[in-house]
């Protein structure tokens, strides 16, 4: 199931909430990783362009000084496997 899939990629964000910057972690198994910041209407912030890293703990700082107060959505693809999680940004 799609649920199953998507528990195999973990993912850590933080601090959350965030002001200025947050930081996420994960797992990869694969050397491609796709990820993208959505606001509440679904709307996309932030994103990567298909960077490829090497397999491993995957490190990304991302600035959101210039975004305002609310809840944003993280998207995280590797391979064929993703994962979504919310943070919150206080300013």
């Amino acid at each position: 199931s799609i649920s199953a899939i998507s528990d195999q990629l973990p993912l850590e964000i933080y601090p959350n909430p965030a002001t200025n910057v947050f930081h996420f972690v994960s797992q990869l198994n694969t050397h491609d990783v796709n990820w993208m910041l959505t606001n509440s209407f679904g709307i996309v912030v932030r994103s990567s362009v298909r960077n490829t890293v090497a397999s491993g703990v995957y490190v990304q700082d991302v600035d959101v000084n210039d975004l305002p107060a609310g809840m944003y959505q993280l998207h995280l693809q590797s391979g064929g496997e993703s994962k979504t999680k919310k943070i919150i940004l206080a300013k």
